[in-house]
């Protein structure tokens, strides 16, 4: 948070998004946790939650594209996530990206909902498909049931749609081996866990990539 004062979090954050807009950015990322992460700030500081600033963002906001960085798909059902995401896209006007992901502060996850990790919350990525069976039939127009391991929906539906169609891209950020869960995912990050990227973890993750998309979303890998 910039400033001393809690209430004007918002205001700093708005002030960098609009910022950023009207100096030609075209993207604009805000992270999805409930505290703040080790490495950036104090557990204890003041943090507003990725999605409400999202959908603040989108109405004080025309053209930069809004994302989360990256939303864990433990902390949320998929069908509600299905309906806050479509929210933020209508409010938007159709600027919304999906960033998804396992998520991986187990500090934070256990305190939200105790899940902590690697249960519910990195295992509900790949046992349950990332969260994401429920988001694209919901978004189709389907009524959607799904029975996982960790998440359950039942004749789910979603109204009113998102303004994009089919549906808002899907940025999957995972970065484990079997990261790519979501057959709709617009993007894959390769995420700099040290200052030095080593060429073999590059040609790996590349690898894992072709395998996935080949195995379970049936794509090339030049669409990602």
């Amino acid at each position: 948070m910039d400033g001393p004062d809690p209430a004007e979090a918002f205001e700093a954050v708005k002030a960098k998004a609009q910022w950023a807009e009207d100096h030609g950015f075209v993207w604009f990322s805000v992270m999805d946790h409930l505290i703040q992460i080790s490495g950036v700030g104090a557990p204890d500081e003041p943090f507003l939650e990725g999605w409400t600033v999202l959908s603040a963002l989108a109405a004080v906001t025309s053209r930069i594209r809004l994302a989360t960085l990256a939303t864990s798909v433990g902390y949320r059902n998929p069908a509600h996530l299905a309906k806050i995401a479509a929210g933020v896209d209508l409010i938007s006007r159709g600027r919304l990206t999906l960033g998804i992901g396992a998520g991986y502060f187990e500090t934070e996850s256990t305190a939200s909902n105790g899940w902590g990790i690697p249960g519910a919350a990195s295992g509900a990525h790949s046992a349950d498909g990332g969260g994401c069976p429920a988001y694209p039939r919901d978004v189709d127009g389907e009524a959607t049931t799904f029975h996982g391991r960790y998440f359950h929906v039942e004749d789910a539906i979603l109204e009113p749609k998102p303004v994009q169609k089919p549906r808002p891209p899907v940025d999957d950020r995972g970065s484990a081996a079997s990261s790519l869960h979501c057959a709709r995912s617009l993007a894959w990050p390769m995420p700099a866990t040290s200052a030095v990227i080593r060429k073999e973890t590059v040609r790996h993750k590349l690898a894992v990539l072709r395998d996935a998309l080949a195995d379970t979303a049936q794509r090339d890998n030049a669409t990602i």
